[in-house]
Parts: C-alpha cells; structure tokens; sequence
C-alpha cells in the first residue's frame, strides 16, 4: 500500500485514491484466481481443455498486468515497470504453450 501512495504523490491525488486503486488491483486478482479455479476445474471435469473458461481466466490475469504497465507508464514508475511487463509476458508465454504443447 505504501509503494501506491509514493506513486501517487507524483499527481498530486487525493489521499483516498492509493486505497481505491488498492481494493480494485486486489478484487481483480481474486477474480483472476476464481477463474483460474474455474478453468481448472471445468477442464479437468471435461476432461479436456475448457477453451472458454481457460480464456477467460487468462484475459483477466493479462488485463491485469497490462493495467499494472500503464499504470507505471502513467506515474513514471519505471523501476516497477520492468518486472510487470516481464509477468504479463510469461503469462502471455504460458498461453501460448498451453494451446501449442502436445496434451
């Protein structure tokens, strides 16, 4: 939480919004592990890859990332910058192998 209220400093924001930008980064990355849980469930019950739900899951952990990195481009955080874009293409990467590597 801290490192949100330094980052915000730079745009001269309200003292409420480090805690607004908080609670939504940690409500999207529930929803990205409730659907994680559901792809993983719904494929395992299918017994193959759940396409839909698999998806899914990985629009909102992309999503995700992809907001942390303009987030950073917006307040000049470039030192943070880095390792969110090096998670959003390992996530990118894992997609990628999951519908190309042989089942």
């Amino acid at each position: 939480m801290n490192a949100v209220c330094q980052a915000t400093k730079s745009i001269s924001a309200s003292r409420s919004l480090p805690r607004l930008l908080f609670a939504v980064v940690v409500c999207w990355q529930f929803l990205a592990v409730v659907l994680f849980g559901w792809a993983l469930v719904s494929s395992l019950s299918a017994g193959s890859l759940d396409v839909g739900a698999t998806n899914a899951a990985f629009l909102a952990g992309l999503g995700l990332w992809a907001g942390f990195v303009i987030a950073d481009e917006i307040l000049k955080q470039y030192e943070t910058e880095h390792s969110h874009v090096l998670f959003f293409m390992a996530q990118l990467l894992t997609l990628v192998a999951v519908y190309t590597l042989p089942a």
